[in-house]
Formats: structure tokens, C-alpha cells, sequence
């Protein structure tokens, strides 16, 4: 398990889910961007809370390796949408483009005079 200090306060999820913050974290800071997550996190008990994250260029996140069993926090689904969101911006989407209608077939000495 990982605490995570961020603004101020400490919070204790999964080792990847840790892992995949921070490398979206990351990814978001390169990008100039921002984003609003959620995720869960276990308290002193053992009880489950769900944590919600603004991340950006300006987050200062901290985690350390703590103590104790990793605790399955079912977050397959969270895991796999971090990991889009990351890919989203390593392939970012671009813009289909269709030919003009309008447009000769061939460009000849049109394209030549551009030239």
C-alpha cells in the first residue's frame, strides 16, 4: 500500500493505483493540463472511501511504501480509465480530413505555380 500526501492531507490506496496517479499526474503536467479523478482509499480501520483529486502541472504529490497487506480495492475499472486518459495524450486524436469535391484531380501546373 502507498500513502499519497497531497495538499496538505495523507491518503492510503493500492500500489498501482498509486503508481497510475502519479503517472497521470505526470502526463497532465507535460501537457499543461488538468483533470478531476476519482479514487479509492482505505482509512485507519480498513473502511473503503472514495477520494476525488484535482491533478495538474502545479500538483505536488508525495508517496511513500507503508506498512500492511495491499488491500483489493477492485479498481480494474479505474486502472483501465487512467491508463486511456494517459493514452489519450500520447496519440492524440486527430481530425478527420475528406477531400474537397470541388478540388481538381490533378493539381499540374497549379501545384507547380505554388511553387
Amino acid at each position: 500500500m502507498q500513502q499519497i500526501s497531497y495538499s496538505g492531507d495523507t491518503f492510503v490506496t493500492s500500489d498501482l493505483i498509486a503508481e497510475k496517479v502519479l503517472e497521470y499526474a505526470a502526463t497532465l503536467g507535460h501537457a499543461g493540463s488538468d483533470d478531476t479523478i476519482e479514487i479509492p482509499a482505505v482509512d485507519e480501520s480498513g473502511k473503503v472511501w472514495k477520494i476525488q483529486l484535482l491533478i495538474g502541472p502545479a500538483s505536488q504529490l508525495i508517496t511513500r511504501q507503508i506498512e500492511g497487506a495491499e488491500q483489493d480495492l477492485h479498481a480494474e475499472d479505474l486502472l483501465t480509465d487512467l491508463s486511456g486518459r494517459i493514452a489519450s495524450f500520447d496519440h492524440p486524436n486527430r481530425a478527420a480530413v475528406s477531400p474537397d469535391p470541388d478540388a481538381p484531380e490533378d493539381l499540374g501546373s497549379e501545384w507547380d505555380a505554388l511553387g
